[in-house]
């Protein structure tokens, strides 16, 4: 079960860090809007694949009862999370193909004839199709049961199934169908390497309006990477590049941190690694010998906050005359949101090259 549990973790990284947080990829599959269900079947199967790749059945008779109804309906239900998962991937998979193969029939019967419907009558007039009792003595790691059936006037039958077959055919059942899902979930990640392209195309042409858009179009959770990132206030910054280089640089960050985010993606899906995104206080902040006091004025806007890191900072900067005039600007614009951000990533630009005192 090793290989089935990587397959199941590969798509798990893939909808953690991408289907779950961008409209592009919900868009290509089947998903109801505000909802997480896809990762209540990867929570299924996390609690539930020890359950099959334990065949050793138990020898007494109350344990060997659970053990039965346990393994049989697992099997069962891990067969309808993967029909799930092949419509929610939109694979063209559905329970008729399912059906035909026979490492799912042949289980599924098993169950349904056992667990399922012990006693099947006919629809309508309600004459009794067949009826089952659990077979105690039989073969080791084995499940048995006897079977009276009307197409057989009755007669007693006794069928025997090896649970290490059983297992085996749903373990190829998974490897198999887990496989489709994959290439299907690789198809999507190929169409939204074109859009990746087209923003590192952009980022590299400088056209800022542009990648605005495509952001806000394809990459929507970057604009959560910071308080500017919004399409509407990245726009405004934008808009003010060319009157201070406090709006400049942060123009700067943008792109610079959404180019290390596209290539990141690009990696991932020509690799198929995991990956985990930088966050954007360890790549603006952590490498300046201030991130401490930059960073408290960065995440505590709060009048009372900046009076506490404000005043730290400007201990350590007492010689650097431009820094303590953008700290000054900082202070007199605090409830302006753009002004006041946008000068806190250029005070970090400012002293991001100048030894800690």
């Amino acid at each position: 079960m090793e290989e089935i549990r990587e397959k199941l973790e590969q798509i798990r990284v893939i909808w953690n860090n991408y289907i779950i947080r961008l409209k592009f990829f919900r868009n290509q599959c089947n998903l109801e809007p505000n909802s997480n269900h896809f990762g209540q079947v990867l929570d299924h199967f996390a609690d539930s694949l020890h359950i099959v790749e334990n065949y050793q059945v138990p020898t007494t008779h109350l344990s060997r009862y659970a053990f039965n109804i346990t393994f049989l309906q697992t099997i069962y239900v891990q067969q309808d999370l993967i029909e799930e998962m092949h419509r929610i991937f939109k694979t063209g998979v559905n329970k008729s193909e399912l059906k035909r193969d026979s490492n799912y029939s042949i289980n599924r019967d098993i169950r349904n004839e056992l667990v399922g419907h012990p006693i099947r009558r006919e629809k309508g007039n309600g004459h009794l199709i067949s009826s089952v009792t659990l077979k105690y003595q039989v073969q080791p790691n084995s499940i048995g049961y006897i079977r009276f059936e009307k197409n057989k006037n009755y007669q007693f039958e006794e069928l025997e199934f090896s649970t290490f077959e059983m297992n085996k055919r749903h373990e190829d059942f998974l490897n198999l169908n887990l496989s489709v899902i994959q290439n299907q979930i690789q198809i999507i990640l190929r169409k939204y390497l074109v859009k990746l392209n087209e923003i590192q195309k952009n980022i590299e042409s400088k056209n800022i309006s542009a990648i605005i858009n495509l952001v806000a179009c394809f990459y929507e959770s970057f604009e959560f990477e910071d308080t500017l990132y919004s399409s509407h206030k990245i726009r405004e910054v934008h808009s003010k590049a060319k009157f201070h280089d406090r709006y400049r640089t942060v123009i700067e960050n943008y792109t610079s941190e959404l180019s290390l985010h596209v290539t990141e993606m690009k990696n991932f899906i020509s690799n198929s690694d995991s990956i985990v995104p930088k966050s954007k206080f360890n790549n603006l902040f952590n490498s300046n010998p201030y991130h401490y006091e930059i960073g408290g004025l960065f995440d505590k806007r709060e009048f009372g906050n900046f009076a506490v890191y404000g005043r730290l900072l400007r201990t350590r900067i007492q010689n650097n005359s431009l820094a303590l005039e953008e700290l000054s600007f900082m202070e007199n614009n605090i409830e302006n949101e753009i002004d006041y951000y946008s000068s806190c990533h250029y005070l970090n630009f400012i002293l991001h090259s100048v030894k800690s005192t």
